[in-house]
This record gives C-alpha cells, sequence and structure tokens, in this order.
C-alpha cells in the first residue's frame, strides 16, 4: 500500500524535474536566439555605419537614373538583338561548318599578336562580316551618345534579377576589335580610334550597374578593349590629343570603389537569401534551433572582410586578397552542417578581387604605354626609363605596381618595349605573357 502511495509522489516529482529542465532550456533557447539576434543588428550596424547598403531596396534606390532621363541600355540592348552571325564556310575535311572570323580556309584569323597583319581573304570575311552588322553598329552609336545607363530595372528581385546579354556584349566587343584591326590594316587611323573609343564607351556602360556578374563581364571587355589599344600603337603614332582622350578614359575605367558596390549587392541578395529561407517551413525549424542565425553571423562578419578590403586604399588591397585566400579555406574547412548557406553564397572571393586589381594594373599599364608614346612623339626616341615621363607625361602614383608595391616594370626591346606588372605571385617573370599554367605577368607590348 505505501509503495502504491509512493510510486505517484516520485513520478510527481520527476515530472516537476522535466518541466524545471524544460522550462530552463526554453529559456536557454530563447536567450541564444535573443545573443544571436543582437550579434546579427550589431554587424548590420557595422555595415550602416561604413556607408553600406544592407537591403536591395537601398541598392535599387540608390543607383536609380533621374526620372527625366532616358535609359541608353535599351538602345544598347536593341542594338544587340540586330547582331548577325558571320557567314560560314564549310571545310573541305569536315562536315562541321565554321565561322568565318574563326577559320577561313583553314587559316586562323584571331587571335593576333600586338601588329600582326592580318591575310586577304581574312579581310574579305571581315569585311563582308561588319557590313551585314552596320544596323547593329549604327544603333550602338546613337545608345553610346546618351550617357545614362542602367541594364538592371529591379535589384530587389535578388538571383531573379534582369542581367543583359552578356554573350551578345561580347559579340559586339568582338565585333569592335575586328573593326579595329580592320581600319589598321586599311590605314584609318580615325577610324580605328573612333572604333576603340566606342569599345571602352560600351564598357563604361556598366558603371551604373553594381552587380558581381556584370563587373565582371565589364572587366573582360576592358581587356578585349585593351588589346585593341595594343594594336593600335603597334602600328602607328597617335596625336597627343587622341592620347590625352585615351589616358583620361582608361583613368575614368579604374573606378577603385566599383567592386565594392557590386559587392555590396551581392551581400544585400545573400541577406535576401536567408530572410526567405527563415520563413520557409524548413527553415523556421533550422532558424528555431539557432542554425540559420550562426550561419547568417558567419555570412556577414566574412562579408564585411571582404568588402572592406575592396573600400581600402589600392595600395593595401594586395595584402587583403591574401587575407581572403586564408577566408576561404576557412570557408571550405567549416562544417558544411553549420555554414552550408554560405558555402553557397560566397564565390572565391580572392579571385575575384585579384582580377579586379589585375584590372586595374592592365588599364595603368596601357596610361604608362600611352605617356611612353606621348615622350617619344614629343622627343623622338623612347625614354630610358619610366621616371623620365614624370610628372610631364604621367602622375608619379600611377607608376606603382600595386601587388609588390614597387614600379611598373618597363623594358626597351631592340624594337619597341614592355610594360607590365608582376600579378598576383609578385613575381618577375621577364613580361611573359599569359600561358596556360606557367608563371605570367601583365603585359602591354609595343613593337616599333
Amino acid at each position: 500500500m505505501t509503495e502504491n502511495i509512493q510510486e505517484p509522489s516520485l513520478l510527481k516529482k520527476l515530472f516537476k524535474i522535466f518541466l524545471v529542465f524544460l522550462l530552463g532550456f526554453i529559456v536557454l533557447l530563447l536567450y541564444l536566439s535573443y545573443q544571436r539576434s543582437q550579434r546579427v543588428e550589431q554587424i548590420l550596424q557595422e555595415f550602416k555605419q561604413s556607408g553600406y547598403a544592407t537591403s536591395l531596396k537601398e541598392i535599387n534606390e540608390k543607383y536609380l537614373l533621374p526620372s527625366s532621363t532616358d535609359n541608353a541600355s535599351l538602345v544598347i540592348e536593341n542594338a544587340l538583338t540586330k547582331l548577325k552571325e558571320p557567314e560560314q564556310k564549310e571545310d573541305p575535311n569536315s562536315k562541321e561548318k565554321k565561322e568565318y572570323i574563326i577559320n577561313v580556309s583553314n587559316t586562323l584569323i584571331q587571335p593576333l599578336s600586338p601588329g600582326e597583319s592580318l591575310s586577304e581573304e581574312a579581310k574579305t570575311a571581315i569585311a563582308k562580316h561588319l557590313a551585314q552588322n552596320e544596323d547593329a553598329f549604327k544603333i550602338l552609336r546613337q545608345g553610346l551618345a546618351m550617357k545614362q545607363f542602367r541594364y538592371c530595372p529591379d535589384y530587389t528581385l535578388g538571383f531573379n534579377a534582369k542581367i543583359p546579354n552578356l554573350l551578345g556584349m561580347r559579340k559586339i566587343t568582338n565585333l569592335l576589335m575586328l573593326k579595329t584591326l580592320f581600319h589598321l590594316e586599311n590605314g584609318e587611323s580615325e577610324e580605328a580610334i573612333q572604333s576603340i573609343l566606342e569599345g571602352f564607351a560600351l564598357s563604361h556602360s556598366f558603371s551604373n550597374d553594381p552587380m558581381l556578374i556584370m563587373y565582371m563581364i565589364q572587366t573582360a571587355l576592358i581587356r578585349a578593349n585593351i588589346e585593341s589599344l595594343e594594336h593600335l600603337l603597334n602600328r602607328m603614332d597617335i596625336s597627343e590629343k587622341n592620347n590625352l582622350e585615351f589616358s583620361s578614359l582608361l583613368q575614368s575605367l579604374e573606378e577603385p570603389e566599383s567592386l565594392g558596390h557590386s559587392l555590396e549587392t551581392e551581400l544585400c541578395t545573400g541577406l535576401d537569401s536567408f530572410n526567405q529561407l527563415a520563413l520557409s517551413p524548413g527553415g523556421k525549424i533550422s532558424y528555431l534551433s539557432g542554425a540559420v542565425e550562426n550561419d547568417r553571423i558567419f555570412y556577414l562578419e566574412r562579408m564585411k572582410t571582404v568588402i572592406d578590403n575592396n573600400y581600402t586604399p589600392l595600395q593595401d588591397r594586395a595584402k587583403g586578397i591574401q587575407d581572403l585566400s586564408n577566408m576561404e579555406s576557412e570557408i571550405e574547412n567549416s562544417s558544411n552542417l553549420f555554414h552550408s548557406i554560405t558555402q553557397m553564397l560566397m564565390p572565391s572571393f580572392h579571385k575575384i578581387c585579384a582580377t579586379g586589381l589585375e584590372r586595374i594594373m592592365i588599364l595603368r599599364n596601357a596610361q604608362v604605354a600611352l605617356a611612353v608614346e606621348r615622350y617619344r612623339l614629343a622627343n623622338q626616341k623612347l625614354p630610358e626609363q619610366l621616371s623620365e615621363l614624370v610628372p610631364l607625361y604621367i602622375k608619379e602614383e600611377l607608376l606603382l605596381d600595386l601587388f609588390d608595391h614597387k614600379s611598373i616594370r618597363y623594358k626597351k626591346l631592340s624594337k619597341g618595349y614592355l610594360v607590365y606588372s608582376v600579378g598576383e605571385d609578385t613575381k618577375d617573370n621577364e613580361g611573359k605573357k599569359k600561358e596556360k599554367d606557367k608563371p605570367y605577368d601583365l603585359v602591354f607590348t609595343v613593337n616599333r
């Protein structure tokens, strides 16, 4: 009898102990959730104090065009729809058809080394292809003359935001390169210069769209246009007026904060993804467990490091890129269970940031080459060293190699010269251009 009375009493005690532990556990969860929320808010405040956007709505409003302004990007997009594919010629040894601009009677047209000439049949094929696309060029010129651009109409759509026809952009840039080569072959210097200026203007049209993919395609277009400029300087002297126009354009394209702006959009898109996940049925469970918020904190802390690096002075960014490489190793080695969202949202930022610094050095190499050409035009000889260009032909700070903090390299050749940066590996490879899996420098070559 006594045992039967004591058994319910024991069960009640155990139940009370269980309730106490359960209540304590709930209080602990609420406390930890509060702590995580406070940490998220603290980091967001740090972003705001640094002047960074923290929502896609802010991004959208920050880059709005004036309401009275016509959006030139719509005209550019129209030009891309007018592009015509090159005529094709059948290879007698293959059933496949090959593009004229790639292969004419088995004679490669691209790529050409600086100063290399086109064959007659290549010139014929290019002339025909350019004529077929004259309508696209005409509309392109109209768009570039309008000056105000915004390709993405609504950044609040996040990953679903509209992007321009990037393949079309690359195609029309290649056409402008071919047009430059064609005019150079025919001795039409003014027409060649105009084609290069249009190419740089097209690159510049991306400047009001802070999206990482647009930054990367803009960088590719800049590289292509630098190549066209390299061909120009290998063929002829240009006037001081044209030289200064190119120099001004190149300096404006440096845009040292543009990658930072694109990374802000990347941050806001990532935050939007976390918010969407928290609203999903499975996400609510993960949110209550703290997994989502811990991952959000992990993401925010590392994005702060990435973005901060791209707003520091240019001369400090190379060291930051190495720090980002170490950070990425940490992310890769972290548990997939706790940081899976961050791993999906964060690409190889150290490579992207290195590409951004390379872009600036490629632009500066070209500016140095233009300064050398101005010196040559004025003195009828090449300078012995770059210090002879300062301050009359170029500012001293533009001679700094941002990767190793030494002067940009300048090497006189038996005919012409090289201007180059050592690049991310900081090793001087004596001006070797990029080849697969081999050390290289960032080189601008003039062989005359």
